[in-house]
């Protein structure tokens, strides 16, 4: 699966780095697109976590994205349930990167957000299918 770049959303990456497999990250996709929503989640994490993000980015293994159309955004947080207050805006920026961008394929965990990329025909990967594919314990 290496040949595919993704957009991620917090819950997926979150799993992977919170248990010391971010490595696998590289093994299963070409490129992982974060956006800006989704990184401040993650950075709100400590520090362990924000080294390893660093680490990711300066390896290329991830990009920051901000390339979705702000009214997309606010369709998809509302569209997701969650409201106006924007709890989980990062679930909302991935789904917008993907529609607007044409990326194939969200990396997430959240169930929601996943249902509503298959509902547009986009291709959801879950953090445990990184680590099956990748064949890694």
């Amino acid at each position: 699966m290496v040949a595919v770049t993704v957009v991620a959303d917090t819950s997926a990456i979150a799993r992977l780095l919170d248990n010391d497999l971010d490595h696998l990250l590289s093994r299963a996709f070409k490129l992982v697109l974060v956006p800006r929503h989704v990184e401040s989640e993650l950075r709100r994490e400590g520090r362990r976590r924000r080294a390893k993000l660093k680490k990711l980015f300066r390896e290329g293994v991830f990009k920051r994205c901000t390339d979705y159309e702000e009214s997309l955004v606010s369709r998809w947080n509302i569209a997701i349930g969650r409201g106006p207050r924007q709890r989980n805006r990062g679930e909302a920026e991935a789904l917008a990167q993907c529609q607007t961008c044409g990326i194939g394929t969200l990396f997430s965990d959240d169930y929601v957000a996943g249902q509503f990329a298959l509902q547009m025909g986009f291709t959801v990967v879950r953090a445990t299918e990184v680590v099956a594919m990748t064949g890694a314990t």
